[in-house]
């Protein structure tokens, strides 16, 4: 049985971007996360995910 990840609750205590850095932690294990949300959290990093991976954006990406 495949187990997706939740979205995180975000709340006004969690830091501007602590729900996109806990979407990072959750790809990096091998979670499955939905295309949206490693869209939006990598996008809102500013990184490239992909390949179970992290990058940051670099030329024409960023």
């Amino acid at each position: 049985m495949r187990r997706e990840a939740s979205i995180p609750k975000m709340s006004a205590d969690a830091g501007d971007k602590e729900w996109a850095r806990r979407l990072r932690r959750i790809y990096l294990a091998g979670e499955r996360l939905k295309p949206a949300q490693i869209a939006m959290a990598s996008a809102a990093l500013d990184e490239v995910w992909s390949g179970g991976r992290c990058a940051p954006m670099v030329g024409e990406e960023a």
